[in-house]
Order: C-alpha cells, then structure tokens, then sequence
C-alpha cells in the first residue's frame, strides 16, 4: 500500500504537458537570464525521461535511473525503496485534459557537481492530498544520474482540501 502511493504519484505525474512544464519551470532556475544552465538542464531532462519511463512502465529504464539504495517517502510519510517501485510500476493510462496533472515551479538546487534536488509542484485532481512538493535529489554515479532520494510532501493548506 505504502509504494503504491509512492508509484501513482511518480506515474500520474507523466503528462504530455510535462516538456512544457519544465521549460517553462525552469526559467526559475537561473536568476540571471531566462535559459537554465547546462548543469540544470542535464538535471531537467534527466527528470523528464525518467518520469516519462514511469509513465510508460519501462521497467528497465527505471531499474537503470534508480540508485540501489534509493529511498523515497510518500505524502503520506511512508517510505519504499527501490525493489517496491519496481514491483508496484504499470503503464499510466491516458487521461483526459480535466484529469492531468499539472506540474510546475520546476527548480534545480544544485549540492555540488555530482549531486543535485529537483523540485517542482504538483496539482494532482482526483487524489489525495491534490497538491504536493515533490523533491528528487540526484547523484551522478560515473556517467549517469541516478535517483537517490524522493519525497513528497503535500501543501499543508490543501490537506483536507474536498472537492
């Protein structure tokens, strides 16, 4: 139950406007000027194959982006790890533009060169809790980035949001 929250999140936040999103949510990435830096963007785009890997319920794409250790902790303050995202992922069916989630404020907030958080909002309609702060901190292992840590953490003023 507790990954399963976890892998619906990761796999409703594929959306077809997620591009959209992080180009234009990465604007806020560098303060002086409107394109992000390539640090930043490697990040962006890291974050945008693997949420569309989970969205497609590739499997070997995601065993391969996840670190071995990785954990994550769902809104609802449960935590998984690796083996349980890979057990729990299945394809996203498509939903209609009234169901898509909405992301936004994408930001990178780089640790060091090897190691960085991405950050965005989401609005998710038709879950609970609807609004969330997703943080993905990354770590580059070789070549790759991997995902080490995830969590969400849902907008306190929209916790016993109804609708």
């Amino acid at each position: 139950m507790k990954t399963r929250v976890l892998v619906s999140v990761f796999c409703l936040l594929v959306v077809p406007s997620f591009a959209q999103s992080s180009a234009a949510g990465s604007q806020a990435i560098a303060s002086d000027s409107q394109r992000p830096t390539p640090f930043a963007q490697s990040l962006l785009d890291t974050e945008n194959a693997f949420l569309a890997a989970m969205g497609r319920g590739d499997v070997q794409y995601v065993k391969n982006a996840v670190a071995e250790d990785f954990v994550g902790v769902g809104s609802n303050g449960d935590s998984s790890g690796k083996k349980d995202m890979l057990e729990d992922l299945h394809p996203v069916k498509a939903a209609s533009d009234k169901e898509r989630p909405i992301l936004y404020f994408f930001e990178v907030v780089p640790l060091n060169d090897g190691a960085a958080v991405v950050t965005y909002d989401a609005v998710r309609p038709g879950e609970r809790p609807r609004y969330v702060h997703v943080s993905d901190t990354w770590v580059k292992q070789g070549e790759e980035w991997k995902l080490k840590f995830q969590q969400e953490t849902p907008n306190l003023w929209s916790a016993l949001d109804t609708d």
